[in-house]
């Protein structure tokens, strides 16, 4: 599955031609239209029904089975007399590619819903210079309105442990190599977590290098 997606990645980035979202579902009606068409999908859905089509398209019996559960397709029937029996894998596949090719229609359904206000704004609205200065200054306002505290996220986080009345014994183990100060987060949900009373061991040093994750500091 890892390597699927990195080849879908792979080959968004080198493709040139982007498909027209608008009209793409009409043209979808086997299989390997749904594996062409997302070919240059990158959003992690599309990349989870393409490959869901190629294990389908490999005919696996486990395989296929695995696919009825996670895709809600029934694989056992009612007879008549009362009692459950495994419904034929031709059956199963059938419902299978039915599923695929509605999911990958309804798709690109939604995602030419997404991009047409975009491209009615563009066409449509040209902002003044104003109203552009003002539309930044509304973002800048917004932004300034949900500036994350770190202080008020391990308060609210205590508040909340502290709510729980479960006698549940909690061990923790907090290891930062990069510690520098008491100021460091490492340090603070430290000591959050003893004002909770859990039983924790730290490893704060700071001793990690510069070039730890790889990367050449001057």
């Amino acid at each position: 599955m890892h390597d699927l997606r990195k080849t879908s990645i792979l080959r968004c980035s080198d493709s040139v031609v982007e498909p027209d979202a608008a009209t793409e579902h009409m043209t979808i009606n086997s299989l390997d239209d749904v594996v062409s068409k997302l070919a240059f999908e990158c959003d992690e859905s599309a990349v989870v029904l393409r490959n869901a089509v190629q294990t389908l398209q490999g005919g696996v019996q486990a395989e296929v089975r695995n696919l009825c559960s996670r895709w809600n397709v029934q694989l056992t029937t009612k007879n008549d007399n009362g009692k459950y029996s495994k419904r034929a894998d031709h059956i199963l596949k059938s419902e299978l590619e039915n599923t695929f090719i509605a999911k990958a229609k309804e798709h690109f359904r939604a995602k030419a819903t997404e991009n047409q206000p975009i491209q009615l704004k563009k066409e449509t609205d040209a902002p003044t210079s104003s109203s552009a200065t003002e539309r930044a200054a509304s973002v800048a306002t917004e932004h300034a309105k949900v500036e994350f505290s770190i202080e008020d996220a391990i308060a609210e986080t205590l508040h909340r442990i502290k709510s729980i009345d479960a006698h549940i014994e909690i061990l923790v183990r907090i290891v930062d190599h990069a510690c520098h100060s008491q100021q460091c987060v490492s340090h603070r949900v430290a000591t959050m977590c003893r004002e909770a009373k859990w039983k924790i061991a730290t490893d704060l040093f700071s001793d990690q290098p510069l070039d730890a994750c790889g990367i050449n500091h001057p």
